[in-house]
């Protein structure tokens, strides 16, 4: 989570076990993202949490952000390993590039990435926005390694209310 994200204002910090989300319980981390994505938050109005810390019980609330939301347009998974790109979303900025399924992103305006775990923190220390970036590729193929640079745009995806999770 962000330093200066809503969870993290709220007083949550790394290592709280969330209960209850806005009045429903919270039993494993996965009904965190179902819950993000079927029934996103749809405005600034405060949430109550509950979490555990320590073996104690808190409650605090917390205020989601509106913010627009700008999109590269691939799908990788946060890992140890390189920051592979699975998938690239047809119709979506990058599909307008060079870029393949396959490639490895080694760097983002100049930033070197190592693994997946490190793009993540990029994109959630610099989140996109309608100004260009440039993404250093590396592509393998049967004779020789190379990288490359594109350039792309990323596409407005709307507003959503940011929560911090």
């Amino acid at each position: 989570m962000a330093d200066n994200s809503p969870a993290s204002q709220a007083g949550l910090l790394p290592g709280d076990m969330l209960t209850q989300f806005n009045g429903k319980n919270i039993h494993f981390g996965r009904e965190m993202y179902l819950m993000e994505n079927l029934s996103p938050i749809a405005s600034e109005e405060a949430i109550t949490i509950k979490y555990m810390r320590e073996g104690k019980e808190y409650t605090t609330t917390l205020t989601p952000v509106k913010k627009e939301q700008y999109l590269v347009g691939f799908t990788y998974t946060s890992t140890g390993e390189a920051a592979v790109i699975q998938g690239i979303v047809e119709g979506g900025a990058l599909s307008k590039t060079d870029a393949l399924a396959g490639d490895v992103i080694v760097a983002i305006n100049g930033t070197a990435i190592d693994t997946a775990e490190s793009l993540e923190k990029y994109f959630n220390d610099h989140p996109t926005t309608s100004n260009p970036i440039t993404l250093t590729l590396s592509r393998v193929t049967e004779d020789k390694t190379e990288e490359f640079d594109v350039t792309v745009t990323p596409q407005y995806a709307g507003i959503y209310y940011d929560t911090g999770f």
